[in-house]
């Protein structure tokens, strides 16, 4: 097992055939994510180290799509912040791989977070925000004395985990909004709600030089209510720029925001109906 934040790639290596784990890691399998791994048009994956001996020994994967699950595990009561109802923190996430159609996967590994912090999130999330063309795992980590903080894990290259800052003080909590490009540079943007239900301010945050960034923020966005076990927010896609699609402070507009030189430009949507009329507005381009 690993701890203190360590995570390796050994699943990387392993072979489909000498695995025998199925059906999902983990003890919160409900709370985690799914990312497809495209293959080029060889019918290879990029992430397989080794393969020609690896579709030698698979050749019923070949043109597949790899399936990089992640979830929630070890639940975790000890920090008690209980900001989304029912769910609760977890001490790890568990991690595994398989391929489209194949009941075999790879031997799940964990990936602690201590020591003192815990996952306070809904559900951890795939996206490549460092450009490799591979998936990092992001989501929120929150110290017992600091808070929260935005935290990416890299399982698949073994890297050094990312983090920012933590908020300052033990039960303040940050909701992740979304992952798009959200300034138009052609790579991954993080966005999300510091403080949904005190200081409400939309962040958004990049991945440069092994580091996060803040690009942009502004005041005035939620996503979330205490006690809700969901985010209200997403990613709306009309033209070259993405944005991110969350809710005033007063919970009565729908807005849309993205960057620009440095700077969160942000359309009203329209009035607030509730999360049906959110999805509706992330899903209409005018």
């Amino acid at each position: 097992m690993l701890r203190a934040g360590l995570v390796v790639a050994v699943a990387c290596v392993a072979s489909l055939a000498q695995a025998g784990v199925s059906g999902m890691a983990g003890d919160m399998p409900d709370r985690g994510d799914v990312f497809l791994e495209q293959p080029n048009a060889l019918g290879v994956v990029a992430s397989v180290p080794r393969p020609v001996s690896f579709y030698s020994d698979n050749p019923q994967v070949l043109g597949k799509a790899k399936e990089w699950h992640v979830v929630m595990d070890h639940e975790d009561t000890s920090y008690g912040h209980n900001i989304m109802g029912g769910l609760r923190d977890s001490a790890s996430m568990a991690w595994y791989w398989t391929f489209e159609g194949d009941e075999r996967t790879s031997l799940p590994h964990n990936i602690w977070v201590g020591p003192a912090h815990v996952i306070e999130d809904i559900a951890p999330r795939w996206a490549d925000v460092t450009g490799d063309a591979l998936p990092e795992v992001v989501t929120v980590t929150s110290s017992f004395d600091e808070g929260g903080r935005l935290s990416i894990y890299d399982p698949i290259s073994g890297a050094e985990p990312i983090h920012g800052p933590h908020i300052g003080r033990r039960n303040r909590w940050l909701a992740v909004a979304g992952i798009a490009d959200f300034d138009g540079d052609g790579q991954n943007d993080i966005a999300y709600v510091d403080r949904p239900h005190l200081a409400k301010i939309l962040r958004f945050w990049t991945v440069r030089d092994g580091a996060l960034v803040e690009i942009a923020s502004g005041d005035g966005f939620t996503n979330h209510r205490i006690g809700e076990e969901t985010i209200t927010s997403a990613v709306r896609s009309c033209g070259d720029v993405s944005q991110i699609v969350t809710v005033d402070a007063g919970w009565s507009r729908i807005l849309a925001s993205h960057v620009v030189d440095g700077t969160v430009q942000t359309e009203d949507l329209g009035v607030y109906r509730g999360p049906a009329s959110l999805a509706e507005a992330a899903n209409t381009c005018s």
